[in-house]
């Protein structure tokens, strides 16, 4: 689930490509909620509240190129059903295969930071997260 989370964080990061500044971003996942009912001993429910942080260096061409060039970051699993982004609010909708895994963020995105709320849908197991961004300056 870990990987799931670094993968989506990093998705994020990226799929921000069109208005974000290349350099380096730092992304700042935190869980918020899990529902997983055959949850073993509450492992699920005690990642609640934990927060993964990842920074990445965007070029200015994976900058100009948008969300497609994560796809090959994710192996060809992973693709955008929906992609929205105008007047600084971002509306997508990402699903993931063999495994079934989906997700949905809706927020706000500007050329230097962005927060957006996720749902990540997978087989047993739902969660919700709150991701934000931010540049660091140059790479």
């Amino acid at each position: 689930m870990r990987r799931c989370l670094i993968v989506v964080a990093g998705l994020l990061t990226i799929a921000a490509a069109p208005p974000v500044k290349p350099g380096q971003w730092e992304t700042t996942n935190t869980i918020t909620a899990i529902d997983m009912p055959s949850d073993p001993g509450g492992v699920a429910k005690s990642m609640v509240g934990k927060t993964t942080v990842v920074k990445a260096c965007i070029t200015a061409a994976q900058a100009a190129s948008g969300p497609e060039a994560l796809f090959k970051a994710t192996g060809g699993k992973c693709r955008y059903d929906r992609f929205n982004l105008a007047g600084g609010r971002v509306d997508a909708a990402m699903s993931c295969g063999p495994g079934g895994m989906s997700s949905t963020m809706t927020g706000t995105m500007g050329p230097t930071s962005y927060q957006v709320t996720g749902r990540t849908k997978a087989p047993m197991i739902t969660m919700t997260s709150t991701t934000k961004g931010r540049w660091l300056g140059a790479c």
